[in-house]
């Protein structure tokens, strides 16, 4: 093990564990809820392709998802790509918007002005 990478914590998250009190109110949703990684962001990457889009990675798996879809000619793939991006994009990137403009503010709000959200 490297002594200049820290190891690992364990991570005491509810949303794994949700009680059974929370799964029977809301059985649907308990389980989708948006886990952040890293306990803290600390600087907005505005370079690159970041500098094209707000949200390359989606807009990749969304390309990657259509292409298999095209790929295995299965139209009902292809239908499913909007609930998809539609899920994605309510339940994803407006979170993920919140936390950013939260957490940089002024800085955020100037990169949404320049970069668009998909392409």
């Amino acid at each position: 093990m490297n002594p200049n990478v820290p190891a690992p914590q364990e991570v005491k998250n509810p949303v794994f564990r949700p009680s059974a009190r929370r799964r029977k109110k809301n059985c649907a949703t308990s389980s989708i809820r948006a886990v952040i990684a890293s306990p803290l962001v600390l600087a907005m990457v505005t370079t690159g392709i970041h500098g094209w889009s707000r949200n390359p990675i989606y807009v990749g798996m969304f390309l990657v998802y259509g292409g298999i879809g095209i790929a295995a000619r299965s139209p009902s793939t292809l239908i499913l790509t909007l609930p998809l991006a539609i899920t994605i994009r309510y339940g994803v990137v407006a979170r993920e918007e919140a936390y950013l403009e939260e957490r940089f503010g002024d800085a955020y709000r100037d990169y949404k002005a320049r970069v668009r959200r998909w392409l």
